[in-house]
This record gives structure tokens, C-alpha cells and sequence, in this order.
């Protein structure tokens, strides 16, 4: 009986990686006609941040499986760990939330009246001197 539920865990998790491939080659294909080109550099990211969560999600399935644990428990333990984790990684966080910053400041000047400098963090004024 163990064993069925593993290999349907094991199964289940090859499945949706493999659809994720898929749907992101997909988008990705997409996101090569758009002209702006800021959906190709996002792509890679969501695609490894649904890979990392249907492992982790398969490890959890495992882990109540074998050793019959409470998964809502682990679950609880992992946000208090998880907290001294970030703590911990303050700078490292930072860093690449610093990155995904300057991946999405893309200028839409194109869209704008007489080429207006315009990005997320604000808009750029200049003077005609």
C-alpha cells in the first residue's frame, strides 16, 4: 500500500514537471514575438519557482507517507524556521529582490508623447536647457 501511494506521488510529481515544461516552452515561444522582450526574462524564473514547489510539495506527500507525520505541523515549523532562515539570508534576499527590481524596469518611452523616459520606479523629468 506504501509503496502504490509512493509510486503515484512519484508519478504525479514527473507529470506536472513535465506539464510545466511544456506550458513554459509555450509561453516562452510567446513571449519571444512580443516586442518588448521583458517576458522572456521572466519565463525561466516562473518556471523553476513551479518546479520548486511541486518538489517540495512531493517531499511533504513523502514524508506523511513513510513516516506518517502531521504535514499542517511540519508545515507550521517550517514558516518559524523559514523566518530565522530569512533573517539570516537578509542580504542574500535583498540582493535578489534587488535583481527582479532591475529586470522589470523596462522603459516604456516608446508608448509616450515625444519620448518621455517612464519606468516603474517613476518618471524621469527633464529640462529643455
Amino acid at each position: 500500500d506504501i509503496l502504490l501511494q509512493l509510486g503515484l506521488v512519484w508519478y504525479g510529481a514527473k507529470t506536472l514537471l513535465k506539464v510545466a515544461d511544456f506550458v513554459a516552452d509555450v509561453w516562452q515561444q510567446k513571449a519571444a514575438k512580443d516586442p518588448e522582450k521583458i517576458q522572456d526574462q521572466w519565463v525561466p524564473y516562473i518556471k523553476d519557482g513551479i518546479k520548486v514547489g511541486v518538489m517540495l510539495s512531493a517531499f511533504l506527500f513523502v514524508i506523511g507517507i513513510v513516516f506518517q507525520a502531521n504535514i499542517a505541523a511540519l508545515i507550521g515549523g517550517l514558516g518559524i524556521g523559514g523566518l530565522a532562515v530569512a533573517l539570516a539570508a537578509q542580504e542574500s534576499l535583498a540582493n535578489l529582490l534587488g535583481s527582479f527590481t532591475i529586470l522589470s524596469q523596462f522603459s516604456w518611452t516608446n508608448h509616450l508623447p515625444s519620448g518621455i523616459p517612464l519606468n516603474l520606479r517613476g518618471l524621469r523629468v527633464r529640462s529643455k536647457t
